[in-house]
C-alpha cells in the first residue's frame, strides 16, 4: 500500500502477472467488486482479496500512471515462481558459474537443472556464488553439498540441545569447485561452504561469513502467525561450530558487521579475530577455525571506507527504489516530479 493505493513494486518473471501484462508501477484500483484505493487496508486483507485457487480469474482495474490511463485486466491466477538460482553460465572453456540467492524447497531442483546444462556445455569445475545468500532450508544445503563431495564424506553434523548428534554423509562423487562468500552469507550458505572447505573439495573465496550455526524449525501458531524455534546446532565436518557469540543484547549481535568495518577486517584479513583454541585440521592438513563465521581460504579485501560501505548498502536496499517510486514518474522519457 503506497499512500492510499495498492501499487505493484515488481513483477516476477514467468508469473501470472507478467502473462497478464501488468507492469511495475501499476496501481490496482479495483479487484472484482472490491475497491482497494482510499481504504488503507492492511496487507493481509489485500492478499486475501487478490489470492485464490489456481486457474481462477480476478478482474482488475489498473491505473498506469506512465500513460495516464485506466486498464481492465482479467488475470488468471497461477503458481508464482520464486527462483533461487539467480543465474548460471559458462565462464571459460571448462568453468561454470551458478549464483544462488537463497535456499528454498525448489533450490536443489533448480541447481540440478542448471548443473546438467553446464555439464552439457563442457563444465569440469564450478564457481558457486553464495554472496548475499542468507540461507534457508537445511535439506537444500545438504543436497547441493552432496553434489561436490566424494562418497561417505561428511556434509554436516547437527546436535540437539540434549546432545544427540546426527551426521550426514555424501553418496556420490562430485566436482572440484570454488565458493564465493561474504559477510551476508549465512546459515545454509555456511553449511555448503564449510562442507567444501573441511573436505578439501575446493576453495572458499571472499570475506568472513555471517556466523549462524543454529538450526531452526518454523511452527505455526494459527491465524497466519508462526514462531521459529531453535532446535539444534550444526557443526562443519571437522567438528567446528561457526556460530558467532551471542548474549542477551540483540542489537549487539547484529552490529557485528559494523565492528568488522571499524576494526579494519574488511580491508585486512590479519585483523580477523581468530582463536587458536578453535583450530581444526582438514584431511589434507589445512588449518580451519571455528568461531564467528567461516574464514575464506582466499581473502578478497574490501578497501571501502565505512561511509562508502554504507552508501553501497543503501544502494542495494529498497530505499532508493521506494523514493523513486513514491516521488517520480517517467513521462515521455523524462523524469518529472
Amino acid at each position: 500500500m503506497i499512500r492510499d493505493t495498492v501499487s505493484i513494486l515488481r513483477v516476477l518473471e514467468g508469473g501470472p502477472s507478467e502473462a497478464a501484462g501488468i507492469l511495475a508501477g501499476d496501481k490496482i484500483l479495483i479487484a472484482d467488486n472490491d475497491t482497494l484505493y482510499q481504504k488503507n487496508y492492511a496487507s493481509e486483507r489485500i492478499i486475501k482479496i487478490l489470492k485464490g485457487p489456481s486457474d481462477t480469474q480476478v478482474a482488475l482495474t489498473i491505473f498506469r500512471k506512465s500513460k495516464n490511463e485506466t486498464l481492465k485486466i482479467d488475470l488468471k491466477r497461477g503458481k508464482v515462481p520464486l527462483r533461487s538460482v539467480e543465474s548460471y553460465y559458462m565462464l571459460a572453456d571448462n568453468i561454470g558459474y551458478i549464483k544462488i540467492n537463497r535456499f528454498s524447497q525448489t533450490t536443489y531442483e533448480e541447481f540440478e537443472s542448471a548443473t546438467k546444462s553446464l555439464l552439457a556445455g563442457g563444465m569440469k569445475k564450478m564457481i558457486l556464488d553464495l554472496r548475499d545468500n542468507p540461507g534457508g532450508y537445511l535439506s537444500a544445503a545438504r543436497e547441493i553439498s552432496d553434489t561436490f563431495l566424494d562418497k561417505d564424506q561428511t556434509i554436516v553434523i547437527t546436535q540437539t540441545n540434549k546432545g544427540k548428534q546426527e551426521r550426514s554423509f555424501a553418496v556420490g562423487s562430485g566436482l572440484f569447485m570454488a565458493v564465493l562468500v561474504d559477510g551476508s552469507s549465512a546459515s545454509a550458505s555456511e553449511i555448503v561452504a564449510g562442507a567444501i572447505q573441511d573436505n578439501d573439495r575446493g576453495w572458499v573465496i571472499g570475506r568472513r561469513t555471517f556466523g549462524k550455526g543454529l538450526v531452526q524449525q518454523q511452527m505455526p501458531l494459527g491465524g497466519g502467525d508462526a514462531i521459529r524455534l531453535t532446535i539444534a546446532r550444526y557443526f562443519t565436518p571437522t567438528g567446528r561450530s561457526i556460530q558467532k557469540p551471542y548474549g542477551s543484547d540483540h542489537e549487539a549481535y547484529y552490529s557485528d558487521f559494523n565492528e568488522r568495518i571499524e576494526n579494519g577486517e574488511m580491508a585486512d584479513e590479519k585483523k580477523i579475530p581468530i582463536a587458536d583454541s578453535l583450530a581444526f585440521k582438514t584431511p589434507k592438513g589445512r588449518t580451519v577455525y571455528g568461531g564467528g563465521g567461516i574464514v575464506p581460504d582466499v581473502y578478497i579485501s574490501n578497501n571501502k571506507s565505512e561511509e562508502e560501505q554504507w552508501n553501497a548498502n543503501v544502494l542495494k536496499s529498497s530505499l532508493v527504489n521506494n523514493f523513486v517510486f513514491n516521488r517520480w514518474t517517467r513521462i515521455g522519457g523524462n523524469m518529472k516530479n
